[in-house]
């Protein structure tokens, strides 16, 4: 009569043998139903190869470029200027067409018939056959600079 009382389960003891057994068959499943959607997937279509493109967006972050749309399909776009006291001596940086990137003073020519005719603190001119033209660099938002506590509080 003993060994019926050892083997003897409780309603506590049968519901968590049914909760592990249950846990264990459902996770038999996913790992299951897993396996059989990687041998049964089909294949990716492959990817053609792209060439990579060269963006300008870092160096307009840096400068605050803006791009302006000039007759004849020539883009420029003002990323930069080191302007300088004296008459005629600063230079700007001017990219073309979103490609090449020339630093040029007042007078030199960007493009075929294209020329930078001044250049002031905050804009630049062009000439484009005859016609003035005028490059500026956006207005730069600014944020408040915090100080930086040193341990007081």
């Amino acid at each position: 009569m003993q060994d019926s009382a050892r083997n003897a389960t409780t309603p506590v003891e049968n519901a968590l043998t049914w909760a592990i057994t249950l846990a264990a068959v459902a996770l038999l499943a996913v790992v299951l139903a897993y396996w059989t959607w990687i041998v049964l997937a089909p294949e990716p279509e492959p990817r053609l190869a792209t060439q990579p493109v060269a963006r300008s967006e870092p160096a307009h972050a840096l400068f605050g470029g803006a791009a302006t749309q000039v007759p004849g399909g020539t883009v420029l776009t003002l990323l930069g200027i080191a302007a300088s006291s004296g008459a005629g001596q600063g230079r700007a940086i001017v990219q073309l067409d979103g490609g090449s990137t020339r630093v040029v003073g007042a007078g030199e020519e960007l493009a075929p018939g294209v020329r930078l005719t001044e250049i002031r603190a905050t804009h630049v001119v062009v000439d484009r056959g005859g016609r003035r033209e005028t490059l500026e660099l956006p207005k730069r938002i600014s944020t408040p600079v915090q100080a930086s506590q040193t341990g007081h509080q």
